[in-house]
C-alpha cells in the first residue's frame, strides 16, 4: 500500500468524523430544548454540577456546602416566583374576590401570604369547620330569624306603599255617631241638636267624627239647620289625656262671621259632639298647636277645659 492510499484513507476518515460531529451538532441544536428538559427532569444537570464541583480545586466539604446553598437559593428563588405568580393571580382575580364573603377573602389572603398548598388546605378545612358550626347555630335560631324577617318585610312593604303614595290596605269600620248641628225653628229659637250619621274610620272614631262635623255644609234644610263652624276650619290632630280631648285646629277656627254668638254656638257643637264618647269629659282648644285665651276679638274664653253646659 502506497503512501498516497494511506493519506486518502486518513482524509476520508477525518471527513467522516467531521460530518458525524456536524450531524450530531445539528441534531443537538434542533432538539436542544427537549434535551434540556430531559436533563432537568432527570436531575442530570445537578449531577454534572456536583461532579464538576467535586473535581475542582475546592475541598469536598466546601463544594458540598456551596451546592446546598445554591440549591436553597434556587428553592428560594422558585418560591419567590411562585409568590409573585400567586400575587399576580390575586391581583387579576381581585374584583371577583371583593364580591365574595369576608371569610373567603381572608382565606385567600392567608393562602397567598403563605405560598404553600398545605397551609391553604388547612385554612379551608378550618373554614369548613367554622362554617359548619355557624350553619348549626343558624338552624337553631332559624325560627326566630324567620319571624323577625317576616315582621321586617311587612313593615318595609307598608313603608314602600306609603313612600310611593299608595294607600295601605287598612280595614275600616262604619258606625253611627251624633253630629251636633244648630237648629232654628219657625219661631226663631236656636238650639244645638244631634243628627245621627254614619262615620267611616280606621283607628280613631273620635277624630273622624269631629272631622265629619267640620265637613258639614254651612246650611241645610232651607237654612233651618246650620253649621256655624267657620268653613275654612281644619283639624290638625286630636288626642285624649285624663278625660280631656285636645283638639288642635287652624287659625280659621278663631274667626266667626256672626261674632260672639257664633263663637258660642260653634263651641257648643264641638263640645257636645266630642263628649258623646265615654273617654271624653271635656275639650281643650289649641290653635296651630298653641293655647289661646279667647276666640276672635270679642272675648269668648277658651283658655281652659270646656265642658257640656258651658256654652249651651
Amino acid at each position: 500500500m502506497t503512501k498516497q492510499d494511506k493519506k486518502r484513507k486518513t482524509s476520508l476518515g477525518v471527513l467522516f468524523w467531521i460530518a458525524a460531529i456536524l450531524l450530531i451538532l445539528v441534531v443537538f441544536l434542533f432538539n436542544r430544548s427537549n434535551i434540556e428538559q430531559v436533563m432537568e427532569s432527570t436531575g442530570l444537570v445537578e449531577v454534572i454540577n456536583q461532579r464538576i464541583g467535586m473535581d475542582g480545586d475546592a475541598p469536598a466539604d466546601e463544594s458540598f456546602g456551596e451546592e446546598e446553598t445554591d440549591s436553597t437559593d434556587e428553592q428560594a428563588s422558585q418560591e419567590g416566583v411562585q409568590e409573585d405568580n400567586s400575587s399576580q393571580d390575586a391581583a387579576e382575580d381581585g374584583p371577583s374576590q371583593s364580591d365574595a364573603p369576608s371569610e373567603n377573602s381572608s382565606d385567600a389572603g392567608s393562602d397567598s401570604s403563605s405560598g404553600s398548598e398545605s397551609d391553604g388546605q388547612g385554612n379551608e378545612e378550618s373554614g369548613d369547620k367554622e362554617s359548619g358550626a355557624e350553619s348549626e347555630q343558624d338552624r337553631e335560631t332559624a325560627p326566630d330569624r324567620s319571624e323577625e324577617s317576616a315582621r321586617e318585610n311587612a313593615e318595609n312593604g307598608e313603608n314602600r306603599e306609603t313612600e310611593d303614595g299608595a294607600e295601605p290596605d287598612v280595614q275600616t269600620k262604619v258606625r253611627e255617631y251624633s253630629i251636633f248641628m244648630v237648629h232654628i225653628n219657625d219661631a226663631g229659637d236656636i238650639s244645638v241638636q244631634p243628627e245621627n250619621m254614619e262615620v267611616e274610620f280606621a283607628t280613631s272614631p273620635l277624630t273622624r267624627t269631629l272631622e265629619t262635623l267640620f265637613e258639614q255644609p254651612q246650611e241645610k234644610a232651607g237654612g233651618s239647620i246650620r253649621n256655624l263652624i267657620p268653613s275654612r276650619s281644619r283639624i290638625h290632630r286630636v288626642w285624649v289625656e285624663d278625660g280631656i280631648a285636645y283638639i288642635d285646629v287652624n287659625e280659621s277656627f278663631r274667626f266667626n262671621p256672626i261674632g260672639m254668638e257664633g263663637h258660642r254656638l260653634q263651641l257648643a257643637q264641638l263640645i257636645n259632639t266630642a263628649t258623646q264618647f265615654p273617654t271624653v269629659d271635656g275639650i281643650r282648644i289649641l290653635i296651630d298647636g298653641e293655647s289661646y285665651d279667647f276666640l276672635g276679638g270679642e272675648g269668648t274664653y277658651i283658655g281652659k277645659a270646656l265642658y257640656p253646659g258651658d256654652y249651651p
